[in-house]
């Protein structure tokens, strides 16, 4: 049998031309020998099946044939829940699942039954899925009566079992084992039935409100809404204020749900109807014609473009094409503030590896989004915070590469901002490519996409070159990507020394202590994991603020001098010209001490095409401070930072370190009674 992390691996297998052990290693985050022993059980499998054994051919990798990736992955679309060992993970956010579903007494035999697990390892899940709703005020309570039951506020059971639902979707055979266990409770064929019905109404919304929703957030609604009405046919109501009622029966969405119940010959209450609409108005858009138009837009524009400008001041970034970023977030805060003040859960696979890639950006659009959460009245979640943080990244690209390219494709069914900073990583990776379109599956079309290469993050059925990729990439994926394309376009396999012989280069021309650690460490960098800055490197604060860019002054005649005294080892160095110091004192007098970030600290910059040749910071300090402002004593500054930004992202690392240095504590008084060189550095290698 295959269980789940098994299948990951056969799914990695398939989704790549050719991949080393190594890389599944480096993949799965897993030691050699787990991925030795899930290769042993898929082959064992496809051994039962009747199939192909998988190889690992010496000097290549595992590769498998078009035509045996279609016979395997169409045997993989029929096996059954018993040849499939869900994690334990899912088996919890199941019984979850089928607990909220059924109306009818539910014991722990019915839980053997549909696990195909020992009674012992039954009362152990009951065990951890008790203590998971009692995080959330929800009881699991038994009777010999009744049997198993959630007890509670029912918006708070249907907040847990979205996020319980969101999880189980997002697995790769998650919806296989969602119907499978639906079916039990019903009668076969009853999950696609309603989930397509609901898949076809969502699809006439879209066309009737000039809208079109993000795939996966598509997939989790019907998903929720088939098991809601299986709910719905025991006593379950919701509570929803009057006041609530009112508002969102106004809206046209509103409509739209009662239109969808009307296809579904579905009768439900006021208060079902209203919970349904809001769950809608949360879910994530890919486009929506008619943004500007709808109700609140005004209020939500506004805030919209104060988020952008709160980040354009904490990154010293501008946007080139500030409307399309307006109408970009605008797309995904309209539905979060839904998402927010109704507690819909928005959970976000890719949270972690966004952090891990993309960590300083990640944390100054949280600075950015405080407007926002004064706004809804609380703070967001890391996970919405995250896919955010993507459109911020998809904003930051300002590349422009005018030679003639190949042209490819993304196809990707998660949303607008996981998409776009999809193509900015692949055409900084690949700049000799075009990404001439972004399409979700349903707009793709393989007879009418005249391309030569689709990257998609899932398999599609294609005659064109294919290259699966994650939707957030880590620096394997990049490597491959590299290789892929070299492959493609040009016939040729990248070139790439063996381990095993730059070993013996080393060894004879050094005496090596670590043989088995020098053989991982130069494994690691074949593989790709020197290649998580593909694109400009980003220094760290204590490599741009050195012993030669601080300066020590008893004081200054006025905020004009503080600010060209500041800039001289930046001149000295010709990292800027004289005209950049001139833009850094016109924006002052032009737009006012907007530069006075922190106490006592002032962040003087200007464009970078105001004359910066290349990235530099600056640090003046005064015993004596200075005012930026008349007569405003909190805009009197003794700590003067030039900041000499060459692009949108290569100064973002050092900013944010810079931030986290100014933001603690006593750090800026530490500036202020500095005496000499070496208090300050040690305060920066701190924070570097």
């Amino acid at each position: 049998m295959l269980d789940e992390r098994a299948a990951k691996v056969l799914h990695l297998i398939l989704s790549n031309r050719v991949i080393t052990l190594r890389q599944l290693e480096l993949q799965l985050g897993s030691s050699r020998r787990k991925v030795n022993y899930d290769l042993q059980k898929i082959n064992d499998w496809l051994l039962e099946q009747n199939l192909p054994l998988i190889q690992n051919k010496r000097a290549h990798g595992f590769t498998v044939d078009e035509k045996t990736k279609e016979i395997i992955t169409g045997t993989l679309a029929k096996v059954k829940l018993q040849e499939f060992i869900p994690s334990p993970m899912l088996r919890n956010d199941m019984m979850l699942v089928k607990i909220f579903m059924t109306n009818d007494y539910l014991s722990v035999n019915h839980f053997i039954s549909s696990f195909k697990v020992s009674r012992n390892t039954v009362l152990t899940y009951i065990q951890k899925v008790r203590s998971e709703s009692e995080r959330v005020g929800i009881s699991l309570k038994y009777s010999r009566q009744e049997g198993y039951w959630l007890d509670g506020d029912e918006m708070d059971i249907r907040t847990l079992i979205l996020s319980s639902l969101a999880r189980v979707v997002q697995q790769p055979r998650g919806l296989f084992v969602l119907k499978t266990v639906y079916d039990e409770q019903k009668k076969t064929g009853a999950f696609d039935q309603s989930y397509d019905a609901i898949i076809s109404s969502l699809n006439r919304i879209e066309d009737s409100l000039g809208i079109s929703f993000v795939e996966e957030r598509m997939k989790e609604f019907a998903s929720f809404m088939t098991l809601l009405l299986a709910r719905l046919e025991g006593d379950h109501a919701v509570s929803v204020t009057s006041s609530v009622m009112k508002t969102i029966q106004e809206t046209k969405d509103y409509q739209a749900v009662e239109s969808m119940l009307e296809d579904l010959n579905t009768k439900l209450s006021g208060k079902e109807k209203t919970y349904i609409t809001i769950l809608m108005l949360g879910l994530s858009l890919r486009h929506d014609n008619q943004i500007y138009q709808k109700q609140n837009s005004k209020e939500f524009n506004k805030i919209t473009s104060e988020i952008l400008s709160e980040f354009e001041m904490l990154a010293y970034v501008e946007f080139k094409n500030r409307e399309q970023a307006v109408k970009s977030l605008l797309m995904h805060l309209k539905p979060a503030y839904y998402r927010h003040i109704f507690h819909i859960p928005l959970s976000n696979p890719y949270l972690e590896t966004i952090k891990e890639e993309h960590f300083d950006l990640f944390l100054l659009v949280r600075k950015a989004l405080r407007k926002f959460e004064k706004f809804v009245g609380s703070s967001l979640s890391d996970d919405e915070i995250g896919y955010i943080t993507l459109h911020f990244g998809s904003f930051l690209n300002d590349q422009a590469i005018i030679f003639t390219r190949k042209k490819g494709i993304i196809v990707c069914p998660n949303g607008l901002a996981t998409s776009n900073m999809l193509k900015r990583q692949i055409e900084r990776v690949v700049p000799e490519l075009e990404i001439v379109k972004v399409s979700s599956i349903r707009e793709y079309d393989d007879s009418r996409e005249e391309v030569d290469i689709i990257f998609s993050t899932v398999p599609l059925r294609t005659q064109k070159p294919l290259i699966i990729v994650q939707p957030i990439l880590t620096s394997m994926d990049k490597a491959k990507i590299i290789q892929e394309v070299d492959f493609i376009l040009h016939g040729t396999k990248s070139f790439k020394p063996k381990a095993n012989r730059l070993m013996q280069v080393i060894k004879s021309f050094a005496e090596v202590h670590d043989e088995d650690g020098l053989y991982t460490a130069i494994n690691d960098i074949l593989n790709g994991n020197t290649l998580d800055n593909i694109g400009r490197y980003k220094p760290v604060l204590k490599e741009l603020l050195t012993k030669d860019m601080i300066q020590f002054e008893e004081g200054v005649d006025n905020w004009e001098q503080a600010i060209r005294i500041g800039a001289r080892p930046l001149l000295y160095t010709n990292a800027i010209g004289q005209r950049y110091v001139d833009a850094m004192i016109n924006n002052v007098n032009t737009l006012g001490a907007y530069i006075v970030l922190a106490p006592k600290v002032a962040v003087p910059h200007a464009r970078p095409r105001d004359g910066v040749s290349k990235l530099g910071m600056s640090l003046l300090k005064l015993d004596r401070s200075v005012s930026f402002a008349d007569n405003d004593p909190e805009k009197d500054v003794n700590i003067i930072i030039v900041l000499a930004a060459i692009d949108n992202e290569s100064h973002l690392k050092a900013l944010t370190q810079l931030m986290e240095l100014l933001e603690e504590e006593g750090n800026i008084e530490k500036l202020i009674q500095a005496d000499n060189l070496d208090p300050i550095i040690a305060l920066i290698e701190q924070y570097s």
